[in-house]
């Protein structure tokens, strides 16, 4: 892992734009799919696990690729850019590149323990978490082609989606991701061990609502009028399907 993540550093550094861990944040996964079953017997179980991770995060880094390609690199990591000054190459390797890759393998803590099942046989739980993983796959795929058409238009150029999914809740590209996660958890529930595998959507789920994914997404449209209406009448998360839009 530590060749892959330098590997991206070293290709942030000569691209001058430190967004792309984004896309290497997908592609990470899959290559810890590739890597965890290398030596061992890939029974229905594994393959339904190492299916389901790499189908996600190919998908989200495809979608990722397209939506940087040809743009100004993200806000997020432009305004480190600018705040860490002659420690930008340090801080980024340490506070993006090296910390997202040790959160990526903890994450990744399924695609290890999946391992530990093999010659097991399938569980009844596959079917739920299968289907769980489905709605999650929908709903943020949907979501995302909602957003990336939304912004395609120039006539929204500055102003919030509200409409779709997103009019359900501010970030359903996020609840999508988090019942994959969640659907991931179940299929192994019932095996050896499996509570330990709950720290992977644990932390996921913490990571979207605390740290990284909504609040600093949220931080950007702070005092923007068109916002602050949005916030206070759609939840920012969990859907509110029993409640038809405005």
């Amino acid at each position: 892992m530590g060749v892959w993540i330098v590997s991206w550093f070293l290709l942030s550094v000569f691209l001058k734009r430190n967004d792309i861990v984004d896309i290497a944040w997908g592609l990470g996964y899959i290559y810890l799919s590739v890597f965890f079953s290398l030596d061992i017997y890939l029974g229905p179980l594994q393959y339904i696990v190492y299916g389901l991770v790499s189908i996600w995060a190919l998908r989200l880094s495809i979608y990722l690729f397209l939506r940087l390609k040809g743009k100004a690199e993200d806000f997020r990591y432009h305004n480190w850019r600018k705040e860490w000054g002659n420690a930008f190459y340090m801080r980024s390797f340490f506070q993006i590149y090296l910390l997202q890759s040790t959160l990526l393998m903890i994450i990744a803590l399924p695609l290890a323990m999946v391992n530990l099942y093999e010659g097991m046989g399938l569980k009844i739980s596959v079917i739920p978490g299968i289907c769980f993983w489905l709605f999650g796959f929908y709903w943020q795929s949907k979501a995302d082609y909602q957003m990336n058409r939304f912004k395609s238009k120039p006539e929204n150029k500055g102003r919030i989606i509200q409409s779709g999914l997103w009019a359900y809740s501010r970030h359903p590209n996020y609840f999508g991701e988090l019942c994959m996660w969640w659907g991931i958890w179940l299929c192994l529930s019932p095996y050896p061990m499996a509570w330990l595998g709950l720290i992977s959507p644990v932390l996921i789920s913490w990571l979207i609502i605390k740290v990284s994914g909504i609040p600093m997404l949220e931080k950007k449209y702070e005092a923007h009028p068109e916002f602050e209406a949005y916030k206070k009448r759609v939840p920012a998360l969990i859907p509110q399907l029993w409640k038809r839009p405005e």
